[in-house]
């Protein structure tokens, strides 16, 4: 079984060999398994902060629009609205 060096952690991991590894990143190197799990758990946690952050500026009635749309949804208008600009937000990682 071929290993990879997490960048993250640092840590080796294994992944079958002849598979690209779903955490690939360059040549031998990836993410772990458990480093993916925790960045997933935080880029959802970012989401979350960025649509309430989003509807609380909203009106009560649009709000509750907003927020009574599919995630899909929801989520497209937000990257739309960055993209032209019209919210800004930043993320800030230790």
């Amino acid at each position: 079984m071929a290993q990879l060096i997490c960048g993250c952690c640092g840590r080796y991991y294994p992944v079958k060999p002849g598979i690209k590894s779903e955490y690939d990143q360059d040549t031998g190197y990836g993410t772990c398994p458990e480093c993916k799990y925790i960045e997933d758990d935080s880029n959802e946690a970012e989401w979350i902060k960025m649509e309430n952050l989003f509807a609380n500026s909203l009106s009560l009635d649009n709000a509750t629009k907003f927020r009574a749309l599919e995630l899909e949804v929801r989520r497209g208008l937000l990257l739309e609205a960055l993209d032209d600009k019209i919210i800004t937000y930043e993320i800030n990682r230790r």
